[in-house]
């Protein structure tokens, strides 16, 4: 019942009260009974009257005005339930599935209306190591500044979301790829997004540096449904990312065929597993002043049932997107006992094993590389690791634990690829290393001009510098002859290349280690 109905009703009452009391007044004042004290009761219940029904009238106000108030104070709880569950709690831009609902609605829009939009799927570089080293709180508000600094880079229509930890998507609307103005836009978007992300974030008075690798894809164009926008988006930006961190990629046909046979190569690497497809080869390392084998490598390769035999090269990027190459880093560990355990009686050098990222990250990677070594029975100063220096710079930290662990096994730490890294010496002194192998690249360019030479000079230097540390260095890449003599001139250990032996199988291996004795 209404707040006025009620009035109504209570004042109709008060009037029927009035006209009563006003009635027996009439009547008293008649009667032969009538004495001073009846007019003074009759008063008294008339204004009691009046005071009640005032008082019951103002109570059916105040009940219906704070109802009211209650309906409004829930409506706005409720508004605010809703918002929270569409926005991201800490950027308060679109979450995932928020978005991900506006995307199928401008999808199906597009589609009727022939409109084509841009989506912009980003990711910022490097974010893991920013909440690694300074902590996720610091994390959080590079974030929180990032969204401040591309807000104002979108039209009132444009839609901003946060999909992930540091993956964000913008929609930019009604793009016309026919005219210069519609790209343009979705250009100048992109180079001013760059540009701001690139600025340093100060937080905390620490200064970050980072940068956002975009996929860029324009839908419905050919595009068959809403999720397979953000699918291609997503290939496109990872495409961006590998090619060169911090750029911007549009998807075409050509990266959709480039995807297509990745997604295919992946399939068939993990096939490869199951098929046992992978085989090992092994390349000696040589004494450079006796020519004698000093030890040996393991090397991966695949027998491709209708490729033939593939290089790391051809292979490698996409085994660990799949988490691959754990696996085949266990096979090789388990290949380099089992040539250990077959040659032991007559080969005393070492195997290097390479290993990656994954493993130098892994807690548990000594203890599963310690529990195979116990398998075969071997003795464990034989196995040496070989982690390239990308790897190590990347991941620093931690494999200065991982490398002291090793040796207090026994284990033997080799530095594979080494002049490759951007502070390759400073980094030197600080790793606690058994070998130092030169990147072939520096070792293919050698002369004999020592003066006019920056690779010969750079060589020496490393050289140096490892032989005061106590580190024995290895040259890659020796192919012939004029090369060798460069590398004795280097005073370096030994070597590895064609000009003794390329990489062989493992019986190939065993005889030329046979024919030293």
């Amino acid at each position: 019942m209404s707040s006025k109905v009620k009035i109504l009703l209570v004042e109709s009452v008060q009037i029927i009260i009035l006209f009563f009391f006003l009635f027996l007044l009439l009547m008293y004042k008649e009667s032969i009974y009538e004495t001073v004290y009846i007019p003074i009761l009759l008063w008294l219940i008339f204004l009691l009257s009046l005071a009640g029904s005032i008082y019951i009238t103002s109570r059916f106000l105040i009940k219906d005005d704070t109802h009211s108030f209650n309906i409004a104070n829930l409506e706005d709880q409720q508004d605010k339930v809703k918002y929270q569950a569409e926005h991201d709690f800490l950027t308060d831009v679109l979450n995932r599935r928020s978005f991900i609902v506006e995307l199928n609605k401008i999808f199906v829009e597009g589609r009727a209306n022939n409109q084509l939009h841009a989506y912009l799927f980003i990711d910022l570089d490097r974010f893991k190591d920013i909440n690694d080293r300074y902590g996720h709180d610091t994390g959080d508000k590079v974030l929180v500044k990032f969204v401040d600094r591309i807000r104002p880079l979108l039209d009132k229509d444009d839609v901003l979301a946060r999909m992930s930890g540091d993956e964000f998507s913008i929609l930019l609307k009604n793009i016309d790829s026919t005219s210069l103005d519609g790209m343009r836009r979705v250009n100048e978007v992109c180079a001013k997004l760059s540009s701001e992300v690139s600025r340093v974030f100060t937080i905390n008075q620490y200064e970050i540096i980072t940068s956002a690798s975009i996929g860029v894809r324009l839908f419905p164009d050919d595009v068959k449904s809403a999720s397979d926008v953000i699918v291609q988006a997503d290939v496109a930006m990872y495409k961006s990312k590998n090619r060169k961190k911090g750029s911007v990629t549009l998807y075409d046909h050509k990266i959709a065929r480039e995807f297509e046979a990745a997604t295919l190569l992946k399939q068939e690497l993990e096939n490869a597993y199951i098929n046992n497809e992978y085989v090992f080869f092994f390349q000696p390392k040589v004494d450079v002043d006796t020519n004698e084998i000093k030890g040996v490598e393991i090397l991966v390769r695949w027998q491709h049932p209708t490729r033939g035999l593939l290089y790391p090269g051809d292979f490698f990027a996409e085994a660990n997107d799949i988490g691959m190459v754990s696996k085949i880093t266990e096979l090789s560990i388990h290949k380099a006992c089992e040539f250990i355990s077959k040659t032991q009686e007559y080969f005393k050098g070492n195997i290097s094993i390479n290993v990656s990222s994954g493993e130098i990250i892994d807690t548990f990677f000594i203890s599963r590389l310690v529990g195979i070594i116990k398998e075969y029975d071997i003795d464990i100063t034989q196995i040496e690791l070989e982690i390239t220096e990308d790897e190590l710079i990347k991941n620093f930290d931690f494999a200065i634990i991982l490398i002291k662990k090793l040796q207090e096994l026994g284990i033997h730490v080799s530095i594979d690829d080494f002049g490759t890294g951007y502070s390759s010496i400073t980094y030197l002194q600080k790793l606690p290393v058994n070998t130092l192998k030169i990147d072939k690249a520096f070792i293919k360019n050698l002369n004999t001009n020592k003066s006019s030479d920056t690779d010969w000079i750079l060589v020496k230097t490393i050289t140096t510098m490892a032989k005061a540390l106590g580190i024995e260095v290895v040259a890659e890449g020796v192919e012939n002859e004029a090369q060798l003599e460069i590398v004795k001139s280097l005073n370096i250990d030994q070597y590895q290349g064609f000009l003794f032996s390329k990489a062989v199988e493992q019986n190939s291996l065993i005889t030329l280690v046979k024919n030293e004795e």
